[in-house]
């Protein structure tokens, strides 16, 4: 979710900030939607799993790069990771590291310090492992209320 600040009439009149989903705020750019979820996920904020990334200091940079710089070799390579295989939730994460384990290494490696590597291959292992099973999948998507016109 993220914040989006309206504004109304052909003035433009600002309105209160209201919470809506990335997905819908960005209007389907996989890019936007990639970088922010790229971002969340380095800061520990998309998934548990991953919150050591930031929380015992093993970045080597701040995750903020990823929404506020130029793009560098290491943002490109996790940006692009993500995009190709449209990876902007956890649940499609989890799906991607299950059926390809070392999916993200190439280009999460290059964000965290070396001494830390071997701990991040853990993580991601964890995440993958919590992927969760068709059947599990298929229950929620029945589930799901189904809109009508």
């Amino acid at each position: 979710t993220c914040y989006v600040a309206p504004s109304y009439g052909i003035h433009n009149w600002r309105l209160p900030a209201v919470v809506m989903p990335l997905r819908r705020a960005s209007q389907g750019d996989v890019e936007l939607q990639a970088r922010w979820f790229a971002r969340l996920l380095l800061e520990g904020k998309a998934t548990p799993v991953l919150a050591p990334l930031l929380a015992n200091n093993w970045l080597s940079d701040p995750p903020a790069l990823l929404t506020h710089s130029k793009p560098a070799r290491k943002i490109v390579l996790l940006l692009g990771a993500l995009r190709d295989a449209e990876l902007v939730t956890v649940r499609a994460l989890q799906r991607k590291l299950k059926a390809e384990p070392r999916y993200l290494w190439p280009a999460l490696r290059l964000w965290v310090k070396q001494e830390h590597h071997a701990a991040l291959k853990k993580l991601l292992a964890i995440l993958a492992a919590q992927a969760p099973d068709e059947e599990e999948e298929e229950e929620e998507e029945k589930e799901e209320p189904v809109l009508s016109k």
